[in-house]
This record gives C-alpha cells, structure tokens and sequence, in this order.
C-alpha cells in the first residue's frame, strides 16, 4: 500500500511540475535540463541510508549527483543500474557522477556493496507524454 501511495504522490508531484520542466518543441532533442542534487549517506540506528532517497527529474534531462559519504563505516556503494551508475564513496572523497535521463520510469538506487542497506528510487518523468494526453 505504501508503495502505491508513493507512486501516486510522485505522479502528482510530476503533473503539478511539468509546465515548470516541459522543455519548448524546437528542443525535444536538446538536453535542455540540468538537475543537481546532493546526496549524503548517513546512518540512522544502525540503518544506512543515502539521502534524499527519492530523485525525481524529467525525462532527457543531465542529471548531475554528488554523493557525500557521511558514516564512520567507511566505504559505500552508489548504484543507478538502469543508467550505468556504480560508484564507491570513501567517507573523506566524495563523488560526483552525471548520467543522462534518457528514459522514464521508476528505477532502483542501491548499495551494490552492502545489499541489505536501504535503498532508494530515481523517479524520471515524461513531460512530453503527460501534455499530450
């Protein structure tokens, strides 16, 4: 149930913000969104997490992440599957990684390393298909 509370709240979210994203019809084909987000893992009652978990762009936009490891454990992973993201974060090195959103959909964010820590979700909506419903 949470699950589908969540992707109605994401979906709302997204249609609330596609005129702010839609990109203009000369440049369907253009990257014409840049996107940044911090993300830092921290560690909450034992639990791993990297935080913000959920990252919610448009579909064709750059997605540039720098991903702060902020727990005495030491090394995590980073790990976007669907869009060949994998990358480990040393607690005194952070990273950065870009990847193009090229399509849309709800995809996974992992810790390839450690697999039960919490995971987290890249949500890339198509504004071009929402305005021609």
């Amino acid at each position: 149930m949470r699950r589908y509370i969540l992707g109605f709240s994401l979906l709302l979210l997204g249609t609330l913000l596609r005129n702010m994203w839609a990109a203009p019809e000369d440049s369907k084909d253009k990257i014409s969104k840049v996107i940044k987000y911090s993300i830092v893992n921290i560690e909450y009652k034992g639990t791993k997490v990297w935080v913000p978990s959920v990252l919610i762009v448009p579909k064709g936009a750059r997605v540039e992440l720098k991903l702060i490891n902020n727990t005495p454990s030491g090394v995590h992973g980073f790990n976007i599957s669907d869009f060949n993201v994998k990358v480990e974060v040393a607690s005194d090195k952070p990273q950065e990684v870009a990847f193009i959103a090229d399509k849309a959909g709800l995809f996974p964010i992992n810790c390839h390393l450690h697999p039960a820590h919490v995971g987290g979700q890249l949500f890339v909506i198509d504004f071009a298909s929402l305005n021609n419903r």
